[in-house]
């Protein structure tokens, strides 16, 4: 038997070289999405079951000679499903069995029985039985080979017979993993190595005068981008870089490093906006040259979004005490909605001038702009929300309808038809987005020692969320109602033992009365917020009736 192995499969065609016979296997079908059912679980499209079994045969895709296709179905497991082809002038006898939807797994086939051909040469190596899958996520491009995966780019391993050219491999056990070392262990293990990135090998590839990296192009980079010098995207991550190390070196009391590290990430940072700063738009250029052009004249999502994550924005000479810090991240967004806008999400380039990239979509650099629009203020959550439906909207509206795209190109399409991953992890930001801006929980300390609440709602849609995020220390629930008896606003938060944190309510101005717990707080607005302390136990945040401002369309 020759058989692949898909991590993520919508349809799979059998194909018999010579004679097989298949048994249906016993389990539970995952029933269509009820669109009758007004609750929000008509949403919950993952399988009641461990097991998922077809929910039937692709019409028109049965050739050659197979009997009772049908019995592959489960729906009966005393019948077989036979698939023979006696001689090779015969027709290769093929199905194709559609699970409804994409899953994950590992498939399982179990074989009744299996004979050669009457009269086959065996010695010749003629008759033997076999039969061959292939997986695909999409009716699409459904083929009689896998849809692309890495393997392809691998060669056959013909010493050790591990890894073939096109056949997919598991390669982790499948028993649960368990981490039992204690916090910090991984830290301190390897923060040398952390150590070593920020202070030899980054410094190796920094221009002197300006301080900001310089990416030569031998480099690689994604989507085969053909950027080099001091490109936007990479100085804003190596910010980000130096910030979150200087926290990694807070933790292990490393206070000299950390001081260092804050300090370089705040010169990049002013030599970041010095040099790449577009004012004609009020956003960053991409930093690669191009040519006739030292500073090519186009301007790309990632480096956008990662300056405004960040904090490179926040040194802008433009923002000011009456607009606080956001003016130049509210200016880079407000670019971004006009010139990248798509009806499948937003491109990752607003022209061509390094390449055909205007009209190319990358879920996976999406989720930065969305976060940035979601952390800037409550005037860009709106705009996040809009952004969130519109790219994911589009997928969730196309073929296979319940996972995320590698990338989208024109039109809507993907953007390498059959090669194009179309259950891939890097796209499905939008998890952390859901859990860190709409429930609105996120860890401030490591192992969620302390945490922050603050849930984004204006131009939601919503009336309430709710949720649960695992900490070492138990569970961190929390759900909140817009509009909740005499409450405009309601959060009620679960907290575990040995945790404290913050809660952070929308509210219009000062004049709006903030309870916890049914006592009055004192009300200081920081952003269109109230802030109050919470410790273990369980909490109620309430904002009154009559002040505040939730924009919900």
């Amino acid at each position: 038997m020759v058989s692949r192995l898909a991590l993520a499969v919508r349809a799979l065609s059998v194909y018999s070289v010579a004679t097989a016979v298949a048994p249906a296997n016993a389990a539970t079908a995952l029933d269509a999405r009820d669109a009758s059912n007004s609750s929000w679980a008509q949403y919950v499209r993952s399988p009641s079951s461990s097991t998922v079994i077809p929910v039937g045969i692709v019409a028109g895709s049965v050739t050659g000679n197979v009997s009772d296709p049908g019995a592959l179905l489960g729906v009966d497991a005393s019948h077989v499903t036979v698939l023979s082809r006696l001689s090779s002038a015969d027709a290769v006898a093929c199905l194709t069995i559609d699970f409804g939807q994409v899953h994950a797994g590992q498939l399982h086939i179990n074989f009744a029985g299996a004979q050669k051909a009457p009269g086959s040469d065996a010695a010749a190596g003629h008759g033997h039985p076999s039969l061959q899958l292939a997986f695909s996520e999409t009716m699409e491009y459904l083929t009689d080979q896998s849809d692309f995966t890495r393997s392809f780019n691998a060669p056959d391993d013909t010493s050790d017979h591990v890894v073939f050219d096109g056949v997919d491999q598991i390669a982790v056990k499948l028993d649960p993993y368990t981490w039992i070392d204690q916090q910090g262990y991984f830290l301190n293990k390897y923060f040398n190595t952390v150590v070593l990135a920020l202070d030899r090998f980054y410094p190796n590839h920094t221009d002197a005068e300006t301080s900001l990296l310089s990416k030569d192009p031998k480099f690689g980079d994604y989507a085969f981008l053909p950027r080099n010098g001091s490109v936007t995207y990479y100085n804003a991550l190596y910010v980000l870089a130096l910030q979150r190390g200087a926290d990694l070196a807070d933790y292990l009391s490393q206070d000299s490093l950390s001081s260092t590290w804050r300090q370089r990430a705040g010169t990049v940072a002013r030599s970041l906006l010095q040099r790449n700063w577009d004012s004609s738009v009020g956003a960053f250029f991409d930093g690669s040259p191009c040519s006739g052009s030292a500073l090519c004249p186009t301007h790309s999502q990632d480096g956008n979004s990662l300056a405004i994550l960040s904090g490179v924005t926040a040194s802008h000479a433009g923002n000011s005490s009456s607009n606080g810090t956001t003016a130049a991240a509210e200016s880079i967004l407000t670019f971004l909605s006009s010139a990248m806008r798509r009806p499948y999400g937003n491109a990752f380039f607003d022209n061509d001038r390094l390449g055909s990239f205007s009209q190319r979509v990358y879920p996976f650099l999406a989720y930065f702009e969305l976060a940035a629009r979601f952390a800037t203020s409550r005037a860009t959550a709106p705009s996040a929300y809009e952004e969130l439906r519109r790219l994911y909207g589009w997928m969730s509206a196309h073929e296979p309808g319940v996972t995320f795209w590698e990338g989208i190109d024109a039109g809507g399409a993907p953007f390498e038809q059959g090669f194009t991953s179309m259950a891939h992890g890097w796209s499905a930001g939008v998890t952390p987005l859901l859990t860190g801006f709409v429930l609105g929980v996120k860890p401030t300390a490591p192992g969620f020692g302390t945490w922050a609440v603050k849930p984004v709602v204006d131009g939601s849609g919503l009336s309430w969320a709710r949720g649960q995020v695992p900490t070492p220390a138990g569970p961190l629930s929390v759900s909140w109602q817009i509009g909740s008896g005499n409450a405009s606003f309601r959060i009620q938060v679960d907290v575990p033992q040995g945790t404290n944190g913050t809660v952070s309510v929308p509210v219009d101005d000062t004049t709006t009365s903030v309870t916890l717990d049914g006592t009055e707080v004192l009300v200081a607005t920081s952003d269109g917020y109230v802030t109050v302390p919470c410790g273990a136990g369980t909490h109620v945040v309430e904002v009154g009736s009559s002040e505040i401002a939730v924009d919900l369309k």
